[in-house]
């Protein structure tokens, strides 16, 4: 009872689609998580105002590369849990 599905055309760019669905609604707040190809559309489309990124304590020699952000955008550093997190936000 707590679901709804809603149309999409994936003839064209599926995001904007979502976005203009979701500020209909009255929806001002996403969070997204996901893997590469998910993060890196937001990113490339400029649909973020904010990321947090946690870098790993551990060296890792394989597995899927992390979506890129580029230094353009402000960021700040903190450390928790022995974790370093960088803060990026994106200003339009």
């Amino acid at each position: 009872s707590n679901i709804e599905y809603i149309p999409i055309d994936f003839r064209q760019n599926i995001l904007p689609q979502i976005m203009e669905y979701l500020y209909a609604q009255g929806l001002q707040s996403l969070l997204v998580e996901g893997g590469n190809i998910l993060l890196q559309s937001f990113i490339d489309a400029e649909l973020w105002d904010e990321a947090f990124v946690e870098e790993s304590p551990s060296m890792l020699f394989s597995g899927v590369k992390a979506p890129e952000i580029s230094n353009n955008f402000s960021y700040s550093t903190k450390e928790h849990f022995g974790r370093q997190i960088w803060y990026y936000v994106h200003r339009i």
